[in-house]
């Protein structure tokens, strides 16, 4: 018995040695991962509150996680990604009653069918939007120079 299963295991170390694998595979389609197509729709900071709104490709599952980096902080959060694929983050942030803007970086960690994705935007606060619009209306005394007044 013990020469039956010598005899069993030579021939296949002689041709693992013979063979290779060929270096560059062919990989099928079905292997390949989609792109869950990560977006936001709106992204924005009211009374000291970060409101996003998204969605991702229909049939993505799991979760979106998150960080808000602001002037009072920085905030981790979380949220599931519903059966249509929508995401909505409604979160408070502390010592962010006076944050006018936030660098929000939300990543979508893949699931069998998706691959993972990293989204990077600005949240900004109306007071923001208007402060700088004031700004860049306002004239100069060099504009009241050039138009004569």
């Amino acid at each position: 018995m013990a020469a039956t299963l010598a005899c069993a295991l030579a021939p296949a170390s002689a041709n693992a040695a013979e063979t290779t694998e060929p270096e560059g595979e062919i990989f099928s389609s079905s292997i390949v991962r989609l792109s869950p197509m990560l977006a936001v729709r709106s992204a924005r900071i009211r009374r000291g509150r970060l409101a996003i709104a998204g969605r991702l490709a229909l049939g993505s599952t799991g979760k979106v996680h998150g960080v808000a980096r602001y002037r009072g902080g920085t905030r981790r959060f979380a949220t599931r990604v519903d059966h249509r694929g929508r995401i909505s983050i409604d979160k408070r942030l502390p010592g962010g009653k006076e944050a006018q803007a936030a660098h929000v970086t939300l990543v979508y960690g893949g699931s069998p069918l998706f691959q993972k994705q990293r989204v990077t935007l600005e949240a900004f606060g109306a007071h923001a939007a208007r402060s700088r619009a004031t700004r860049a209306t306002a004239p100069t005394t060099a504009d009241a120079a050039t138009l004569g007044g």
